[in-house]
């Protein structure tokens, strides 16, 4: 399936695997589609490359998101979930991200015309598994936490004048927001699926230091999925935009992101594993190498992996590969 490729033999339409932080993919970070010469010359700063043959992949995938957006359409329509069909759905997708057989590419082509709710719902699954995966949780956690990534926000679907707004959101929109974890769970709860299921839904807008909604929970008191979701949902939000938002690129997001896990409005030690899953590292955070050195990260140069960061050692600036980091802290 994978087959090692210099860039100089890279063609416009090939897919290919990178193994490093890529840059245009803030979703599932090592594949993208070359679509012109210039992400030739950018693959150029990277020694190991892949293609990858999609032949069978794509109408696999094709299946599974159509068979998802009908399943979702259903429960928007009826309010009610079928717990077979949305298990066996997801359950299809996670294993095929899971197995390197499903690329954020893939999925923004294949979603581009689908409604606001259910392009942010899937890429939100692909990044749940992606990061369950690279901490290695259990395959009943991991799907857990993605049927949890799915129906989510499935409540704001009945509000679809909220989901399109470009403005600021009002009050009484602030206050529609604040119930819908609840409004959601209520959906997950009519339909018998599992109550682990449903705190995880209830408690996925909690913040860490107990500012959150609905409940205003802090610490241990939020679910290990919860504090996960709330984590992966930000950096969707930022990365995809909203209406009343602009979007942001994965490491503006982070940049950002790093602020509220010092303020620990979500929780800094899945913060850390998030950038080391990513492979971006915030100005001003403390790395450490593989060598056991330390380093101030004074910038990124996110292109090619290097690192500006300052010596704590010697005081001195250097150039290092994103690579070879192997410890983050804030």
């Amino acid at each position: 399936m994978f087959k090692k490729i210099q860039s100089s033999d890279l063609n416009v339409g090939d897919i290919v695997f990178v193994l490093k932080n890529w840059f245009h993919t803030p979703y599932i970070t090592n594949f993208t589609k070359v679509r012109s010469s210039k992400d030739i010359r950018n693959l150029s700063a990277y020694k190991n490359l892949y293609t990858i043959s999609s032949n069978r992949k794509s109408k696999l995938t094709k299946k599974n998101i159509k068979l998802l957006k009908l399943i979702f359409d259903e429960i928007v329509s009826s309010r009610l979930i079928n717990e077979a069909s949305v298990v066996s759905r997801i359950n299809a997708i996670v294993s095929q991200v899971i197995a390197g057989k499903f690329c954020h590419t893939t999925c923004v082509d294949l979603i581009r015309s689908e409604n606001e709710l259910f392009r942010r719902t899937l890429k939100l699954v692909c990044l749940t598994a992606s990061f369950c995966n690279h901490i290695t949780l259990t395959r009943s956690k991991t799907l857990e936490y993605c049927n949890a990534a799915f129906l989510s926000d499935i409540s704001m679907a009945m509000y679809p004048l909220l989901l399109g707004s470009r403005k600021l959101v009002s009050d009484s929109q602030k206050q529609l927001i604040q119930i819908h974890p609840i409004e959601s769970a209520k959906i997950v709860n009519e339909s018998n699926l599992s109550n682990s299921l449903t705190t995880l839904i209830v408690q996925h807008h909690e913040n860490f230091n107990g500012t959150g909604y609905p409940k205003g929970l802090m610490g241990r008191q939020i679910k290990l999925g919860a504090r996960i979701l709330r984590v992966l949902n930000t950096y969707e939000a930022m990365t995809s935009g909203r209406g009343y938002q602009v979007k942001k690129s994965p490491y503006e997001s982070i940049n950002e992101m790093q602020n509220m896990a010092i303020a620990e409005v979500i929780d800094p030690v899945i913060f850390k594993k998030f950038c080391l899953f990513l492979r971006l590292f915030p100005k001003g955070a403390c790395v450490t190498d593989l060598d056991g050195a330390s380093y101030l990260v004074k910038d990124m140069h996110v292109e090619s992996g290097n690192i500006i960061a300052l010596s704590q050692r010697n005081k001195k600036i250097n150039i290092i590969q994103e690579f070879r980091i192997k410890t983050l802290n804030l």
